[in-house]
Order: structure tokens, then sequence, then C-alpha cells
């Protein structure tokens, strides 16, 4: 896929997203179906910017992505030194995993947002919007925000 075509993609999905999320924050949620909030951290020092290398979680409040989660990188663009853009799977191990995509400003302060949509296993059905930072004194990668787990979706 060509990074016009990917960029379009990317644009065409951020778009909608910002034209649905007014709308969708104007109901509120049914108990069953309101964001849980969600905290990881992970480590990236082994993390090398080739495709397929990883961080490792060394900590969670979701017990479905436990400590020792890889965090997988697959690019376009891992190795940028003024961003990251990456397609990315949690792998929590025994067959769960969860799908997103990730948008990291290394220049500004190291801060993004990543976006998940999919995921097999315990991770089936896994929606989540979390804000990246990096505590610059630790080096360690902060994950927060919102999830939802919608199985069967």
């Amino acid at each position: 896929m060509s990074r016009t075509r990917m960029l379009r993609i990317i644009s065409s999905a951020l778009l909608v997203l910002a034209c649905v999320a007014p709308a969708v924050g104007a109901a509120s949620p049914a108990p069953s179906d309101a964001p849980n909030s969600v905290h990881l951290v992970k480590d990236c020092s082994k993390f090398t910017g080739q495709p397929g290398t990883s961080c490792t979680i060394v900590a969670s409040n979701l017990d479905v992505i436990p400590v020792g989660s890889q965090y997988i990188y697959y690019g376009p663009q891992i190795s940028n030194p003024m961003f990251i853009s990456s397609q990315m799977v949690i792998d929590a191990g025994g067959g769960n995993t969860a799908f997103g995509y990730c948008v990291v400003d290394l220049h500004a302060g190291a801060s993004g947002l990543c976006t998940y949509w999919a995921g097999t296993g315990t991770l089936t059905g896994f929606n989540a919007v979390l804000d990246v930072t990096v505590d610059q004194d630790t080096g360690l990668w902060h994950l927060d925000g919102t999830y939802l787990i919608t199985p069967g979706a």
C-alpha cells in the first residue's frame, strides 16, 4: 500500500471519528456500554525501530492485558526521528491480541494517540482510545484513556 493511500485512509478515519465523537458524547451510554479507564505502562528499552520489534507492558490495570504483554510495531514509520506512525498489536499471550494504530510526535515531547478496534481471544471486540506520553526521567511510556470490550463485535 502506498504512503499516499495510507495517509488518505488514516485521514478519512480521523475525520469520521471527529464527526462521530460529538454525537456519541452527547448521548449517555447505557451502563453496560460505558467506557472503562485503562492505564498501561510500557518499557521500550529494547525497541530497535525495525518492523516486528516490541515494547513490554510493565504495568497494567487490565487483567486482559497483563504485565509482560508485548506491544509489537509494524510500521510504516517506526524509525523516523520526528514521529512514529504504526500499525501495532498488543500480544497478551495465548492467542489474545488487540489490533490498533498509533501516531506519536517524538519532536514535541513524545505525545500521541493510539486507537484499537479489534482483537482475538479475551480481547475480541477490544476498542480503545489512549493518549500516549513518555516519562522523560524513567523513559517509560504511559498509555491512558478508555476502553470497551464488545464480544462478538
